[in-house]
């Protein structure tokens, strides 16, 4: 949190932020939100990096570019069917 504020993000920026991560992370979870789910967590990546930018912290900046990875491969490569039907087998038997 301390990157946001010594960016200038206010209060609400930071929460708006948080909620975005929040709000990505679950929608991962439903095949029809999926893409939505992935895109905000790039956004908030994005953000994230631009703060770090500002402060000119070049090592947080590439590491969240690292992260930022992590939601454009899965928009890449689309929801993991494959992961789920694997779960169920486990309870059909």
């Amino acid at each position: 949190m301390a990157v946001y504020s010594r960016a200038g993000v206010p209060g609400w920026g930071i929460r708006a932020s948080a909620a975005l991560l929040g709000a990505g992370g679950i929608l991962l979870l439903f095949p029809q939100a999926f893409r939505l789910g992935a895109t905000l967590l790039a956004m908030h990546s994005l953000f994230t990096i631009a703060c770090f930018v500002i402060v000119r912290n070049w090592r947080g900046s590439a590491g969240e570019a690292l992260m930022l990875q992590i939601p454009v491969l899965l928009l890449w490569i689309g929801y993991p069917r494959f992961a789920l039907d694997a779960v169920a087998a486990l309870f059909r038997g």
